[in-house]
């Protein structure tokens, strides 16, 4: 399916489908938290073909907010450009000059660039029978065009505030943002409700300096913030950007697993200058593995590994916070005992955990959860390959995870046949094969044995040139 975010009409798009027939548009409305269907006329086609459907590919042209469909006809074998007007709920087919070459592949990436008023599609090379890759552009229209259009309604009224911060101290948040030219005063309005779709503002105060101090907040009681600025006439402009007296979300805490009973987490330190300590939060993972032919290799991308291992996560249930009182050092040792897995996890052998952190502020309000890490290895980053004729000089980052004994090189032969080239782990963070046309994944594997999630893979021998610099490509 395709599905684009219109900020203007601040709601969710959905069209299409892959293998089945469906031609409504579906709208997410962000505001009231409901879906719509509307089935519109005239609209693209939505029919499944021979064997698939449409499988559209959408995105926002911010700059004329309009949705651009490119949808592919099946019976047909062609491309077509439609757009969308949420406001008036109606599609428009564009027939340009010449549409994109054919391609049916759900690897089509369709964006768009503000700073350009382009939209950008790059097509699989897989899909145009050896043509090699491309990339075509589209602008819906010019931006002159698109200013003048809303010039009228914006003409005499002021710039929104920008830059907008935010800093908490015991009982107050700090408010400030960049000065507008021709403002006389600035009004701040807050929302005690977090849902973002659902802010339900009031107005907290009128100051003609650029920088407010609530000290009207309740201790751990989180709020969202707005400024307007206000001209000699009292008329507002439109809001500026909206801040949260919340953190922002941790980065992602790096696992180490030292020994069975013994796990070192380590996270960054937040850039917040209000962050006071950081709460950590463990949870057990449920798995599912993957042995020698079972899962397929197709199912989920996986090498036939030689003995069973972590291919899914399923479920990460009783999450404790670890820490009674709140942490100031990036660092904490855990001595929870690997060795005893749960029954859920069946054949895996040891018991894998999931860790969060979260930041806490001087207001006393936790960020939202990091991204988890598990007391498995991480994928690699950063692989890449260097082409000499028919050998593949690999390389890639190394893990960040202590006690990391190596590492393990995987290639795919014919279409779904992933085999290990590795019999032990290596050592270096390099790699060098001879082969025709493939791919390789790597897999980091730490001091108890337990083999990571594959990197990215990275392509040898494809036709890529030209889309890179240098020798070395992903």
């Amino acid at each position: 399916m395709g599905i684009c975010v219109d900020v203007k009409n601040d709601c969710l798009v959905v069209f299409g489908s892959q293998y089945a027939s469906d031609e409504k548009t579906y709208l997410y409305r962000f505001g009231t938290g409901k879906w719509e269907a509307h089935d519109l006329q005239p609209r693209p086609n939505g029919k499944r073909g021979k064997t698939y459907s449409t499988i559209p590919r959408l995105a926002y042209d911010s700059v004329n907010q309009i949705c651009l469909g490119l949808i592919w006809d099946d019976a047909t074998g062609k491309h077509e450009t439609w757009t969308l007007d949420v406001s008036k709920l109606k599609w428009k087919k564009m027939d340009p000059p010449t549409e994109a070459e054919p391609s049916m592949s759900r690897s089509r990436n369709l964006a768009y660039s503000p700073e350009h008023n382009v939209f950008l599609l790059e097509l699989n090379p897989a899909a145009l029978k050896g043509k090699g890759a491309q990339i075509w552009t589209y602008r819906y229209r010019s931006a002159t065009a698109a200013f003048r259009e809303g010039e009228s309604a914006a003409r005499g009224r002021l710039a929104p505030p920008a830059n907008l911060q935010v800093e908490t101290d015991a009982g107050r948040v700090a408010l400030s943002w960049t000065p507008v030219p021709g403002a006389a005063a600035y009004r701040v309005y807050r929302s005690l409700s977090m849902e973002p779709w659902q802010p339900k503002f009031e107005r907290v105060g009128d100051v003609k300096e650029r920088s407010l101090v609530d000290d009207k907040i309740g201790p751990k009681q989180p709020a969202i913030y707005m400024v307007r600025a206000v001209d000699e006439q009292r008329i507002e402009s439109a809001d500026s950007h909206r801040v949260r007296s919340e953190p922002r979300a941790a980065l992602k805490p790096v696992v180490s697993v030292l020994a069975k009973d013994r796990i070192e987490i380590t996270w960054n330190g937040h850039p917040a200058k209000d962050i006071v300590g950081y709460n950590l939060y463990r949870g057990l993972v449920t798995v599912r593995t993957g042995t020698k032919g079972e899962p397929k290799p197709w199912r989920d991308n996986d090498p036939e590994y030689n003995e069973p291992r972590v291919a899914e996560v399923s479920a990460i249930t009783g999450i404790e916070k670890l820490n009674s009182e709140l942490l100031t050092r990036l660092s904490f040792i855990d001595r929870v005992d690997l060795s005893t897995p749960p029954a859920e996890s069946k054949d895996y052998k040891f018991a894998v955990y999931a860790y969060i952190v979260r930041a806490v502020n001087k207001l006393g309000i936790e960020s939202g959860p990091s991204p988890y890490a598990l007391t498995i290895p991480s994928e690699p980053t950063n692989v890449f390959n260097r082409e000499k004729g028919a050998t593949a000089e690999l390389k890639w980052a190394a893990n960040p995870e202590k006690r990391i004994a190596g590492y393990h090189v995987y290639k795919l032969e014919g279409t779904w046949n992933i085999v290990r080239l590795t019999k032990q782990p290596v050592q270096a963070t390099t790699f060098t094969h001879k082969s025709s046309q493939t791919r390789y994944w790597i897999t980091a594997v730490d001091s108890l044995g337990q083999e990571g999630q594959p990197s990215s893979p990275v392509w040898h021998q494809w036709s890529y040139a030209g889309f890179f610099n240098g020798e070395w490509h992903q």
